[in-house]
């Protein structure tokens, strides 16, 4: 189940070729979220449960992230996530706290 859409990630980075979609989709889409869900500390079920979809703020992070992917190719998407404020302040409220 992906969170976010090709189209999305597109329209959110301004991406107006095709040459790229297979590898957006294939590969960055789901690292982007992945390393956002470890972010998280939480499955996107859980995420459903508490609020009947997945919150805008974690949409954008994700596209976000994507888009720092594409620029960066050699990144490694937890690095990034753990090393840009931007996305604890994206994320600071949906972050599972643990004991």
């Amino acid at each position: 189940m992906s969170i976010v859409t090709l189209e999305e990630v597109k329209a959110g980075l301004r991406i107006d070729e095709e040459y790229e979609d297979g590898f957006i989709e294939s590969i960055t889409i789901p690292a982007a979220e992945n390393a956002i869900r470890g972010a998280l500390r939480r499955t996107w079920e859980s995420l459903y449960e508490q609020h009947g979809e997945i919150p805008v703020e974690i949409k954008n992070a994700i596209i976000m992230l994507c888009g720092s992917l594409l620029k960066h190719r050699e990144a490694d998407a937890n690095q990034v996530v753990n090393n840009n404020p931007a996305f604890r302040l994206l994320l600071s409220k949906h972050i599972k706290l643990t004991k």
